[in-house]
């Protein structure tokens, strides 16, 4: 049954969401049982602040690309419609 299958699925990812909490610093999810987040506890600020600009020039391009995509679609889908 193919319902069954997705709520088996969405408790499963709800109970592993309520494992998980956000980091203040860097806004990364990391499990609760540890007591520093893994991703920035090691960095200083000079580092976390470098670290987060790249994150985010990769998803401004990420972004940029999917727009660029999406445009491309409609475009051939106008073409063809014609």
């Amino acid at each position: 049954m193919l319902g069954g299958g997705f709520f088996t699925y969405l408790a499963k990812t709800t109970a592993h969401r309520n494992t998980l909490q956000k980091c203040t610093r860097c806004n990364v999810l990391y499990n609760k049982t540890t007591d520093k987040c893994p991703h920035c506890s090691a960095l200083n600020d000079t580092e976390l602040s470098l670290q987060l600009s790249k994150r985010k020039a990769t998803r401004l391009s990420l972004g940029k690309s999917m727009f660029i995509g999406a445009a491309v679609i409609i475009l051939i889908m106008f073409l063809l419609k014609i």
